[in-house]
């Protein structure tokens, strides 16, 4: 990738995603934008700066491109570790003190969705169903195309060796085509995933017990770093719990 190419990319990710473009990391960025460019139709790299040149500014077509410099991939999370903790430390005492009031949790920036239904997933193993259906998750991501395969549910069978117990997988999963694996459509449906910018405001998503935001920010420049964070604090209910890493 070129100096020009790269420096109009890293400008375009900046302003749509916050994201900060490491010059060594080009070789990285360029693999992933090959990929999108044989899904769009652009025949090359090259192609898609003739068309950084012409564009209109703003159009939809620089998110996508500034989407797909992101790594959005996720894996799924132990139970044994931090959302254990979660549970004992929030979750479980705060759904305990009382039998009417609900629990809500953002993953914002859920990429593929793993997390989330490792989270899920847990939610299930220690509570009760009535406990469970109290329990609200709202799940964002910039990228659509990570978005979709959260949707949809479907893992490789070399997905769902990372993380995932063979309890859970025989559990809540089916073998699906080509040596793939669904996550069951009844855990599926209680999930909402949505499209989001960690730029904008949550505003519209409303106000949360507690918000996951994992292996996200530290993409960012400083400046969008602390806007995000501001955002995110912003959608906590009184008392909630923010957890950000790294």
């Amino acid at each position: 990738m070129d100096p020009e190419t790269f420096s109009v990319l890293r400008k375009l990710a900046e302003r749509h995603t916050g994201q900060r473009l490491e010059r060594a990391k080009a070789t990285l960025f360029a693999a992933r934008l090959k990929r999108f460019a044989f899904r769009a139709g652009y025949s090359d790299i090259d192609d898609i700066a003739k068309y950084l040149d012409v564009r209109d500014e703003g159009s939809n077509l620089d998110l996508q491109i500034a989407t797909a410099m992101l790594d959005r991939r996720s894996r799924f999370v132990p139970e044994r570790g931090l959302y254990g903790r979660l549970f004992e430390e929030s979750i479980g005492p705060a759904l305990a003190a009382s039998a009417d009031t609900g629990f809500r949790i953002w993953f914002a920036g859920c990429g593929t969705g793993q997390e989330v239904y490792s989270m899920l997933m847990m939610l299930r193993n220690r509570l009760a169903p009535e406990q469970a259906e109290r329990v609200e998750i709202v799940a964002t991501d910039i990228s659509d195309e990570a978005l979709l395969k959260a949707n949809t549910g479907y893992y490789s069978h070399f997905e769902v060796q990372l993380g995932l117990s063979a309890h859970n997988l025989m559990r809540y999963f089916a073998p699906g085509p080509e040596n793939t694996w669904r996550i069951s459509t009844e855990l599926a449906r209680r999930i909402a995933f949505k499209s989001h910018n960690l730029l904008d405001s949550g505003e519209p998503l409303g106000q949360f017990d507690l918000i996951l935001c994992r292996n996200v920010l530290h993409e960012m420049t400083d400046e969008y770093r602390e806007l995000a964070k501001e955002n995110l604090e912003a959608c906590l209910r009184p008392g909630g719990r923010l957890y950000i890493e790294p």
